[in-house]
């Protein structure tokens, strides 16, 4: 289990003013040697919080509280998004997704259909096949960083650079499938209105379905706007959803080390120790 270093509760308290208490995040960052902790000094009155970055070290130069200081933030960042977002999403129902690909492919497979509608349930096919692949890639990559996270918790909660840079490929390739879902899942609604119809006009298909899958359908083929508002809330630079997943990656780094950045500089002032 985690516990922070008694060294560190004992800095904390040359920090401490009255009516505060004192707040330890057990997830720390390793540095030539030296652990370097985040401290939360919370008034019991006022909702005010001040902060400072300690280290085990006892000769540390400022050099490497900055190193650190960025280095916690980032990680306390990319670590509770992964936690919200990519759990959030690793959970979601896909019973429809599932039950409405086998449907499409026993119309593709018994119906009788015209070339072009044929096209249109192959496409709406190819369109969910991508979605559940995509989600199986996401499990896979919160399964893979769940099991690192508990090791880490379990040995300490100690991370060293390499965990910053393996947090930020699994933040980033979160992101990338995520986006992708949701363009994939878009750009299909079209054909869904389509073969929706067809279903209602074509018996062959009409005996193949039920009303759950017609539920389904209905529910894929609606949406648009809702999942263009999605797509424009996480759209961060322009182009975003031209690029491939490298391009994609970089391109949302730049912009998100960018605000944090921003938000790295607006905390220093919150900053006890040392004087960032």
């Amino acid at each position: 289990m985690s516990e922070v270093d008694q060294s560190i509760k004992q800095k904390a308290n040359k920090y401490k003013k009255f009516f505060e208490k004192v707040k330890f995040n057990p997830q720390h960052f390793r540095l030539e040697d030296a652990d370097y902790y985040l401290v939360y000094y919370q008034k019991r009155i006022v909702d005010k919080t001040k902060a400072a970055v300690l280290s085990s070290g006892s000769n540390t130069s400022l050099e490497n509280y900055e190193k650190a200081f960025e280095s916690l933030i980032l990680l306390l960042t990319m670590t509770g998004n992964i936690q919200r977002y990519g759990m959030e999403r690793k959970n979601i129902d896909m019973q429809a997704f599932y039950k409405t690909r086998t449907f499409l492919e026993t119309v593709l497979e018994k119906a009788v259909l015209l070339d072009n509608v044929r096209e249109n349930y192959k496409t709406c096919w190819n369109s969910l096949n991508t979605q559940i692949e995509l989600q199986e890639k996401h499990v896979k990559l919160m399964n893979e960083y769940t099991t690192y996270y508990d090791q880490k918790e379990i040995d300490g909660s100690k991370f060293f650079p390499e965990d910053i840079e393996y947090a930020k490929e699994v933040f980033l390739e979160m992101d990338y499938i995520q986006y992708k879902q949701l363009l994939v899942n878009r750009g299909a609604v079209d054909l869904f209105e389509k073969i929706d119809q067809d279903r209602k006009d074509n018996e062959h298909v009409n005996e193949l379905s039920n009303h759950e899958i017609n539920q389904y359908i209905k529910e894929f083929a609606k949406g648009e706007r809702k999942l263009t508002k999605e797509i424009n809330s996480v759209t961060y630079v322009e182009g975003l959803e031209d690029m491939n997943m490298n391009e994609h990656k970089e391109a949302v780094w730049d912009y998100f080390y960018s605000e944090q950045q921003k938000r790295i500089n607006s905390m220093k002032k919150d900053i006890r120790h040392p004087n960032l």
